[in-house]
């Protein structure tokens, strides 16, 4: 008999993350990969077959999967606008929720990595009747907004969202191809 499952993927523009839980949010699969091995066959092909793998070694029903990303988000939470740090052309993401949709017969949403985080820390900190604002430093700067017991995406979906930060015409290479960002 199939275990109902929920599947959570964290791509981080070094590692990335999977994590499949169980109805009573128990961690029946963890795992740690880089995320230019993940990506190396093509985004759509690479997430796929990382799932299917689970699915089929857990024997798992899945539910529900949510993909976090460092990236502008639509407001439908379907499409990826801007993912400066991620290797991957942004019309590779155009097809991912359809696709994986279709595949495993279930919800997918794409999210800002930065809202799932604050959403976490909330949870686990008991604050979720305060107004809370979240920056995280990983391979970028994220900022997430909590207002109302809930992520505030605002009305075009980017609350939170505050882009690139010039700092000088010097360093490294930003994600976005310019320096100083």
């Amino acid at each position: 008999m199939e275990r109902k499952a929920f599947i959570g993927i964290d791509m981080g523009g070094t590692h990335s993350r999977l994590c499949v839980l169980d109805k009573e949010k128990n961690i029946l699969h963890l795992e740690k990969l880089l995320t230019l091995k993940l990506i190396s066959n093509g985004l759509i092909e690479g997430i796929s077959s990382l799932i299917d793998e689970k699915v089929h070694k857990l024997n798992l029903q899945v539910e529900r999967v949510i993909i976090g990303l460092p990236a502008t988000i639509s407001k439908e939470r379907t499409s990826v606008l801007s993912t400066p740090n991620l290797k991957v052309d942004a019309h590779e993401f155009d097809s991912l929720v359809s696709s994986l949709e279709s595949q495993l017969n279930c919800k997918v949403e794409l999210e800002r990595d930065v809202n799932l985080q604050l959403a976490y820390d909330v949870e686990a900190l008991k604050l979720a009747d305060k107004n809370v604002i979240g920056c995280y430093v990983g391979t970028g700067f994220g900022f997430s907004v909590w207002i109302n017991n809930d992520i505030y995406v605002g009305a075009n979906g980017v609350a939170g969202e505050i882009g690139h930060i010039p700092y000088g015409d010097h360093g490294k290479v930003c994600g976005c191809g310019k320096k100083g960002c």
